[in-house]
């Protein structure tokens, strides 16, 4: 009982703690893709709404060299890749579109979202910022 209730519990709160972890990996390979000149993949990014506007701004006047985030842009674009498809997932959970849903989404949309208990989706406790 105390493991499903651990289960339960963890299907409700994890979004802040991904959110937090793919922002992290988001704020490395948007700072490396912007370095090594890949608009596609910095502009699937930002048009995720992991980033707010002013972020994007602060992102994009960094300079340096972010070679050690990642062995390649195509690694690095994997991973941009990853995180667009994580915030699209969750955008399709918070508005119900329950057919776009993974296994996991499913799950929680049927516990939580159908009986109206609105899913935390950050603490800004746990968010790394942009500098």
């Amino acid at each position: 009982m105390g493991a499903m209730l651990c289960a339960v519990l963890w299907l409700y709160v994890m979004d802040p703690f991904l959110y937090a972890w793919h922002r992290y990996e988001a704020i490395q390979a948007y700072l490396y893709l912007h370095s090594y000149d890949s608009p596609g993949a910095t502009q699937a990014l930002s048009d995720s709404g992991i980033f707010s506007p002013v972020e994007v701004r602060k992102m994009n006047d960094e300079h340096g060299s972010y070679q050690d985030n990642f062995s390649s842009p195509r690694e690095a674009q994997q991973k941009a890749a990853a995180i667009v498809r994580y915030m699209k997932g969750l955008q399709d959970l918070h508005a119900g579109r329950y057919d776009q849903l993974d296994f996991v989404g499913k799950i929680r949309y049927t516990l939580f979202v159908r009986a109206g208990l609105p899913l935390p989706t950050r603490w800004d406790v746990l968010d790394p910022s942009v500098h």
